[in-house]
C-alpha cells in the first residue's frame, strides 16, 4: 500500500514551540503509513538539523509552493500559522490534492483564503470553542483539537518529592496570556499546596505571586 505523503510547514524552523511540535510529530508519525516532509516557508533555523536527524527531508524557502507540492506528490499539507491571512502559505489544489490542514495557533480566521482549508486544528478545546463562537462553523470543514505533544524520551526520569517551582515565560502578548493561565492556579495549589509558581511576561494584572 502506498504511503500517505505529508508535508508539515510553518514560516520558519526555529526554536519556538510550534516548530517543536512539527519536530515531535515528525518523529512519531507511523513511518509504515506516512512519508514525512518538512518546510520552512520563509526561513530555516535550528530545527532543520533536528528534523534531518529524524530522516525527514527538509526544504527551506521553496520558490513555488504549488510546484513543490506537485513534485513531491504531497497528499496532506499541514501548515502551522496564526490563522490570519498569510500570502503564499496555502497551496492550490490540483486533481484533488493536497488536502489542507491548518493548525490554528491564535484562533484567528483567514477571510481571504479560508475556502482552501479542509480542517482546522487547535491546541485546546477552549481554543476550538473560541474560534467557533467568533466565526461559526463553515460547511464541509472539520474542527479538531490536537494538543501540543511532549517527547518524554528527552527527559531523564527523576524520583523525588514534588517541591518544584513551575512557571511560564512568554512574550507580553494578550493572545498568549489568557486569564485561564491565572485562574487555574488555585485548583493546582489545592492538590499540590507545596507548589510555587512564577510568571514572566504576563499581561494580566492579577498574575499571582506565591
Amino acid at each position: 500500500m502506498a504511503k500517505i505523503r505529508v508535508l508539515q510547514a510553518c514560516n520558519q524552523l526555529g526554536i519556538g514551540g510550534t516548530e517543536k511540535t512539527i519536530q515531535v510529530f515528525s518523529k512519531y508519525l507511523d513511518r509504515s503509513r506516512f512519508e514525512v516532509f518538512a518546510c520552512g516557508l520563509r526561513a530555516g533555523g535550528p530545527r532543520v538539523e533536528e528534523l534531518a536527524r529524524l530522516g525527514v527531508q527538509v526544504v527551506v524557502q521553496p520558490p513555488d509552493l504549488d510546484a513543490f507540492i506537485r513534485d513531491l506528490k504531497i497528499d496532506i499539507y499541514h501548515v502551522y500559522r496564526a490563522g490570519d491571512y498569510e500570502p503564499g502559505t496555502l497551496p492550490r489544489r490540483c486533481n484533488g490534492r493536497p488536502r489542507v490542514v491548518e493548525t490554528n495557533v491564535f484562533n484567528a480566521i483567514d477571510h481571504a483564503e479560508n475556502i482552501l482549508i479542509d480542517a482546522h486544528v487547535f491546541f485546546s478545546e477552549w481554543s476550538r470553542q473560541d474560534y467557533l463562537r467568533k466565526y461559526c462553523r463553515f460547511p464541509g470543514k472539520r474542527y479538531e483539537v490536537l494538543y501540543g505533544p511532549i517527547d518524554f524520551d528527552e527527559f531523564t526520569p527523576v524520583r523525588r518529592e514534588f517541591s518544584w517551582t513551575i512557571g511560564r515565560c512568554s512574550r507580553p502578548d494578550d493572545q498568549k496570556w489568557h486569564r485561564v493561565c491565572v485562574d487555574m492556579l488555585p485548583k493546582v495549589w489545592k492538590k499540590v499546596p507545596q507548589m510555587r509558581c512564577r510568571f514572566r511576561g504576563a499581561t494580566h494584572p492579577r498574575s499571582p505571586r506565591r
